[in-house]
């Protein structure tokens, strides 16, 4: 398991958020996207907002968060590569090529 949290440092820190995560996922039997929204929901708790991006040895990615919106993209072998901003749509990564590009 990886992750990567990002939003009010401090509350993800009090939550012990990535490691949180990874005990859910190794000791808890909990599914990574159950495990991300109590990590997040334990952040909440502590007065702070934000998200995180986690992926499985399997490929397996979940990508939620708790603010307006999060700058996000994943690729892996079992599924398309994608980009997400702002609400929790992603779109296929292709659609986005050369979007900025004045």
């Amino acid at each position: 398991m990886a992750v990567s949290c990002t939003g009010e440092g401090e509350a993800f820190i009090r939550a012990n958020a990535a490691a949180d995560l990874a005990a859910r996922l190794r000791y808890g039997g909990q599914a990574l996207e159950e495990a991300a929204l109590a990590v997040l929901a334990s952040v909440r708790a502590r007065d702070g907002d934000g998200g995180l991006i986690a992926l499985t040895r399997q490929g397996d990615i979940v990508m939620p968060f708790d603010t307006d919106g999060m700058k996000r993209a994943c690729a892996a072998w079992n599924r398309p590569a994608c980009v997400g901003s702002v609400g929790k749509e992603l779109r296929p990564a292709e659609a986005s090529a050369g979007r900025d590009k004045a």
